[in-house]
Formats: structure tokens, sequence, C-alpha cells
């Protein structure tokens, strides 16, 4: 299967900045990862690492930042580094939501919208007092239901 000339770039831009981990961080990753992002990489693309910029300030692809992230977190972060970065990415998800509330709130869905400052002020107070993230629960569907009457029958 060939890959697309983006794919390439992706790998392209990963081999770089993993080029500037420290040998002891490079050397937690597989061999055999290096070596696919190595070999699939496109040699011709020419990306810079601004070396005065920390890494998540780094112009690159949302894909590459995707790849790095999944290649630290499970091969080179330890299990307190990996929980504040999840911590992290759970509080950034959570301010992602809170912005498509304020901006597609189903309450004032059909109503007009007089002062924005009102409508974000309403948001506010009402999930502010939610300071943990909850979690949804997935209720049975209907099949799984009528299957477990009949076994409930049948015992």
């Amino acid at each position: 299967m060939e890959l697309s000339v983006k794919q390439k770039n992706i790998y392209a831009e990963a081999y770089i900045l993993l080029g500037y981990l420290e040998q002891k961080d490079f050397n937690k990753i597989p061999k055999d990862i290096i070596k696919a992002i190595e070999q699939n990489r496109n040699r011709e693309y020419a990306y810079e690492m601004d070396e005065n910029l920390e890494l998540n300030n780094q112009k690159m692809m949302p894909e590459t930042k995707a790849l790095l992230f999944n290649i630290l977190t499970k091969y080179i972060l330890s299990t307190d580094e990996k929980n504040i970065m999840m911590e992290k990415q759970i509080k950034n998800e959570h301010k992602i939501e809170m912005q498509k509330i304020e901006r597609y709130n189903p309450e004032n869905l059909f109503s007009k919208k007089d002062a924005k400052g009102n409508v974000t002020e309403r948001i506010n107070n009402r999930y502010n007092g939610n300071k943990q993230l909850v979690k949804a629960e997935k209720s049975p569907n209907f099949l799984k239901k009528i299957i477990c009457k009949i076994r409930a029958i049948f015992k």
C-alpha cells in the first residue's frame, strides 16, 4: 500500500522532531517504530524546527502532533507524567465542550440573542457548579433488554 504525500510528510516531521529527543528517551522507542518512520518519510519534505520554541509551540501538522503524542504516552513518559498529560487533555476537551455549549446552546437555539454576555453568563452559572467531568452512562439497547428479559424468564 502506497502512502500519500501527506502521510509521508507527517512521518518526515515526526522523524525530525524525534531526532531532538535526549538519547535515553529516544532509546525507549522500539527500533521497529523508528525504522518504519524513517522508511516511510518524505525525504524531500523540508521541515525546519525552531530550536527556540518548545515542542508544543512548533509549527507542525495536527496528525504529527497526534503521532508524537501517542509515541510519548506509550513509550517515553512515566506513569505520573502520563496522568498529568491525560488530565491536561481532559481539561482541554472540557474547555472545547464548554465552547460548543456556549456557541450552540440548546436552550437558546431558537430564541433571539439580544446580548451574548447574557447567554454566556447563563451557561457559566449552569455548569460552574459541576467541576468534575461527568461520564455518560450507556443504557443497554432495546435488543439487549429483550434478551435479558427472556433469559430471566428461563432462569
